[in-house]
């Protein structure tokens, strides 16, 4: 499983966007789509009936912000009822961003702007009574500590008993090194796209990121391949993969033997932990 730093994720968007010729609207209809789905199993696990679920989506004024007001207009679509808390106004939205805000304000979903201390605590009570607050506030691009209203609002999300579904990666995290920047919130669920990134495994940030799905937004494989990402990560499947398959007839003395000599009175763990542990990993016969 490859895994990218924050610069070069931003490059397989580029690409991805100027050299495919696959509009940067799509890739994030498809990232918002794809968040929703997962969302919804969320919902339905925690509430029976996620049409009858209510959801606050908080919004940044990027793209990041543009894939939580496509998450919007799917839940409000699908009938959950959904309010949106932007942390900026309309003319300081990146372009793909504004193009979404414009699509919800025809469909006459509810966007409240944060633009003070009244604004974080209006957000701060409605959380009092959700079943899941949507972190769509900064992504992959963020480089320095948070600060001000964006600071208050993170410490707000991560004081309520809301579940957190992040978008992309938690807001506060370095998506390179996974530090926190000052603050960060602490999502039960993180949505992210096409690869995972470095900060969603190193910690600090890892403890941050909960349950993460990666999606498949539609950035080309070629695009991928010819990056030629050199950091990956074992996964389950890439280990058996590694793996001979044994056949029927197989023998313990096949595997090879581990003598393992350790412990002593009230100290017998750790020879045990190691004996379990070279069973786990394929030995035949082990003696402790």
């Amino acid at each position: 499983m490859k895994i990218v730093t924050a610069r070069q994720m931003a490059e397989l968007d580029r690409v991805t966007i100027h050299t495919y010729g696959i509009p940067a609207l799509v890739l994030m209809e498809n990232a918002g789509r794809s968040c929703t789905d997962r969302i919804f199993r969320i919902l339905e696990e925690k509430v029976g009936a996620p049409q009858e679920a209510s959801v606050a989506v908080v919004c940044g004024k990027g793209n990041n912000g543009g894939d939580g007001m496509v998450i919007a207009r799917h839940l409000h679509n699908r009938g959950a009822y959904v309010e949106v808390f932007l942390l900026g106004e309309e003319d300081e939205l990146s372009p793909d961003a504004r193009t979404q805000h414009e699509i919800l304000r025809r469909m006459d979903v509810e966007v409240r702007v944060i633009r003070d201390t009244e604004g974080v605590e209006d957000l701060r009570t409605y959380l009092e009574e959700v079943h899941l607050c949507v972190d769509a506030i900064l992504g992959t691009g963020l480089s320095s500590p948070l600060s001000g209203i964006v600071r208050e609002v993170v410490e707000v999300v991560n004081l309520s008993m809301a579940p957190v579904f992040a978008v992309d990666i938690p807001t506060g995290i370095d998506a390179t090194t996974g530090r926190i920047l000052g603050e960060a919130i602490r999502a039960d669920y993180t949505g992210t796209f096409g690869l995972l990134k470095l900060g969603h495994v190193l910690l600090p940030g890892s403890i941050h990121c909960g349950e993460t799905e990666i999606y498949d937004i539609g950035i080309p494989s070629r695009a991928i391949f010819d990056a030629e990402i050199k950091t990956e990560a074992l996964d389950e499947q890439t280990v058996k993969s590694m793996l001979s398959v044994r056949p029927p007839d197989f023998h313990k003395g096949d595997a090879g033997r581990v003598y393992i000599v350790g412990g002593s009175p009230g100290m017998t763990g750790a020879p045990c932990l190691a004996g379990l542990g070279a069973l786990r990993m394929g030995a035949g016969l082990i003696t402790v």
